[in-house]
């Protein structure tokens, strides 16, 4: 839950001795969570987990057109999808000084290496550019091969 970072915020506490120090963790508030349309679902099911293990509450927005990042009660924008619209969004939190998480476009090389299993490299190429009609962001978008191999 590599989110789990981003959701908390922490302070340090001074000690008494030097020799040791602990941290605080407690939720952030309000995320706002921005999905895109070719996995809301599983987006929104990604993001909740962490959120909510951390104590905070959610605003949901599954379209990308009307984000919520201006809302004063959002403290968190967390979004996937384009870089365009990840741009868009960096502005609207800025101005209120939200904690914001991007994923945005993928860019996903395939690389195969001279001593690879080259059947199994092209039906794994292959089976990730054409799952979900290669409408995901971890989809191949180009091949790699080492000179030896074509």
């Amino acid at each position: 839950m590599c989110l789990l970072r981003f959701i908390v915020k922490g302070k340090g506490i001074q000690m008494q001795t030097t020799s040791k120090r602990s941290y605080c963790r407690g939720p952030v508030g309000v995320v706002g969570v921005i999905t895109p349309w070719n996995f809301p679902i599983a987006k929104i099911a990604r993001k909740v987990g962490p959120a909510l293990a951390c104590g905070c509450t959610m605003v949901i927005k599954p379209s990308e057109l009307t984000p919520l990042t201006a809302l004063a009660l959002v403290r968190k924008i967390t979004f996937t999808g384009s870089t365009i619209v990840g741009k868009k969004l960096m502005a609207g939190p800025s101005k209120t000084v939200k904690k914001v998480s991007l994923e945005l476009g993928g860019n996903v090389p395939c690389i195969i290496f001279d001593d690879a299993d080259l059947e199994l490299a092209v039906k794994g190429s292959l089976s990730t550019k054409f799952n979900n009609t290669g409408q995901q962001c971890v989809c191949t978008n180009r091949i790699l091969v080492q000179e030896g191999m074509y």
